[in-house]
């Protein structure tokens, strides 16, 4: 199971409606909650997020707010899968083409993510 934990559209809606920038507690208890339910089956990936990132409607009048995420935001709540999943599955992260450096490259070495998540389309 690759279990896709939020999409770009509401990445961040859970710390942008409670006001708590890096790591909302209604964000922990999603997560505990999908742990729960899921955790026990073989083979579970858990994915911070499809398309996770910077988000192309990042513009001042606030098209973007609850979409994007950062890179201590990725950390911690790999790292708080890490914590409560006791099977210890994968964490992974999607961000969109074209976005691997900006998103890959501050998770490499970090224990919180395992890996990336990778779309691909036309692979010519």
């Amino acid at each position: 199971l690759h279990v896709v934990l939020s999409e770009t559209e509401n990445q961040g809606m859970f710390e942008h409606e409670t006001g708590e920038p890096e790591f909302a507690w209604t964000r922990k208890l999603y997560y505990r909650e999908m742990i729960a339910r899921f955790a026990h089956h073989r083979g579970v990936v858990w994915n911070l997020g499809e398309e996770n990132g910077p988000h192309k409607r990042d513009e001042p009048r606030g098209e973007g707010v609850g979409r994007r995420t950062t890179d201590a935001q990725r950390k911690a709540w790999g790292a708080y899968l890490k914590q409560i999943d006791p099977w210890d599955r994968p964490v992974v992260v999607h961000t969109y083409p074209g976005m691997y450096d900006p998103v890959y490259e501050p998770l490499l070495g970090s224990e919180s993510v395992d890996g990336p998540s990778l779309q691909m389309g036309n692979v010519k």
